[in-house]
């Protein structure tokens, strides 16, 4: 009986997994559901790493095409803001060219001010300047956020409509002052208490621990406008041009922010005193501010678009490369292959027997060392660029979003996932001299400096959304003042 019972036994241990499905439709039902489960996850899961990589292979293409500064000045959209100071070669001939209101002219603002207005117009109507980039940076809708736009052309113009359409011209000088930062404004109450105001001298300012950070000089120029000699009110939309040089530290080379838009005035002529004095100020609803920047060219800034082009080719021909599993080599005793021949078998192979799918392009370019390390130093050496330029841009989208100069400014700041690359490329080699270990798999630490999922790397780029917001965090307790209170002359800006 107990024979029996073992043979038995062991009959039933070597029934097959479907055998005992079949005697016991139940028995593999759950397993075969968390089965079809666990695949329908997987499928879904690599579906979606696929779009990640596609996404971030797109903002990549984007950045490097639409975020270089040598494409985007060779097109050549920047130029236009040369217009109203096409004819002239400094800010001494404007005078002749436009109206300007008494106390609001270039000879009233500071000499760091006038300098910077000097420098960044020569530059803008020099031809084919190699000292500067002049970029499009987008076109914005106006509506009320723009309100205050217009308001600095409410002043008394001397005009003589004898000399036919007048031009108006209106400049205005101001110092930005900073306390904080980002993280004190957190920890502390100094975004609410002790505020600074505009009727504080920069002495004043200092005491509330403010530090002057920029100085910034404002000049418009209107178009001319068709003012009849009749004493009653008008009301005309002007168009005018904006010029707007900034700098960071007295005396150094400033960056300039252009634009180009429309405002409906209000104005009344007197014959005889000879003024047109403007009464009113308004935006024009659903007119187009055109948004321009000033960049300076430096050898910086070319290695970096040389960097950046080298390494997406490279990635391009090697990821090409890998895709072969098995080099095929026709060799020709009758003919020399020369070494540019052999570069462009391995780039653009002639056989592909096998196509292999062992790596996206994404994964592709996160691990390879060279490629890594060729893009993050194209970042670093522009990185002072691409931050102004977020800057400028998001100034402008937070008042009026533009769709695509939002991708853009996400595409530029996306560079900083490759910093994050570069950071664990240079952690694996600070760990194979310091490690033991013979080979890689050894090593436990290793294996977190590679990236065979990109999971954690892709959730971290949802972050680099908010980088144009944390940068106007840091400058979210700003007070400045104009020399209407104080002589900008006598305040100093220290870059450190």
């Amino acid at each position: 009986m107990s024979s029996r019972r073992r043979s038995s036994n062991v009959v039933v241990k070597s029934k097959s997994q479907s055998q005992i499905y079949a005697m016991h439709p139940g028995a593999g039902q759950g397993h075969t559901l968390y089965a079809k489960a666990s695949l329908r996850i997987q499928q879904v899961l690599t579906f979606g790493a696929y779009v990640l990589g596609i996404l971030v292979v797109a903002l990549v293409c984007i950045d490097a095409l639409f975020n270089n500064w040598a494409i985007n000045d060779f097109v050549g959209n920047g130029y236009m803001y040369a217009t109203a100071v096409a004819t002239i070669t400094n800010t001494g001939q404007l005078a002749s060219l436009y109206a300007f209101p008494k106390g609001w002219s270039l000879r009233d603002v500071s000499n760091i001010g006038a300098w910077n207005m000097n420098y960044t117009l020569t530059n803008l109507v020099t031809p084919s300047n190699p000292n500067i980039y002049l970029l499009d940076a987008g076109t914005f809708v106006m509506d009320s956020t723009f309100a205050t736009f217009c308001t600095i052309f409410k002043k008394t113009y001397p005009v003589d409509l004898a000399n036919g359409s007048p031009q108006l011209g209106v400049v205005q000088d101001a110092i930005t002052f900073l306390r904080g930062n980002a993280f004190t404004h957190v920890s502390t109450d100094e975004g609410s208490v002790n505020l600074a105001n505009g009727s504080m001298n920069h002495l004043q300012l200092a005491a509330l621990g403010y530090t002057p950070t920029r100085q910034q000089t404002d000049m418009r120029l209107t178009e001319p406008i068709p003012v009849k000699n009749v004493s009653t009110p008008q009301m005309l939309n002007v168009s005018f041009y904006r010029y707007q040089p900034k700098c960071f530290c007295t005396g150094c080379v400033p960056i300039a922010s252009f634009g180009y838009a429309s405002c409906e005035l209000t104005m009344t002529y007197n014959t005889t005193a000879k003024t047109l004095k403007i009464t009113n100020t308004s935006h024009v609803e659903g007119a187009l501010w055109s948004n321009g920047l000033m960049l300076q060219q430096s050898v910086f800034s070319s290695v970096s678009n040389y960097l950046k082009c080298i390494a997406l080719v490279f990635a391009l021909g090697g990821y090409i490369a890998s895709r072969r599993t098995v080099q095929w080599q026709d060799a020709d005793v009758h003919s020399i292959q020369s070494f540019l021949h052999r570069v462009v078998k391995t780039v653009l192979p002639e056989k592909y027997p096998h196509v292999s799918k062992a790596l996206r392009f994404d994964m592709f370019c996160y691990n390879s060392d060279i490629f890594v390390l060729l893009y993050t130093t194209g970042v670093i050496l522009d990185m002072g660029r691409g931050i102004m330029f977020i800057r400028e841009v998001n100034w402008f989208n937070q008042l009026k979003a533009d769709p695509w100069m939002s991708i853009q400014t996400f595409a530029l700041s996306t560079r900083l996932l490759w910093l994050n690359c570069a950071f664990l490329k240079v952690l694996k080699f600070l760990v194979n001299l310091v490690s033991s270990a013979s080979y890689c798999g050894e090593s436990k630490l290793m294996g977190f400096c590679n990236f065979t999922s990109v999971t954690s790397l892709y959730l971290s780029a949802v972050l680099l959304f908010y980088v144009p917001a944390f940068i106007e965090s840091l400058t979210a307790s700003l007070s400045t003042f104009t020399a209407v209170f104080t002589s900008a002359s006598a305040v100093r800006l220290l870059a450190v």
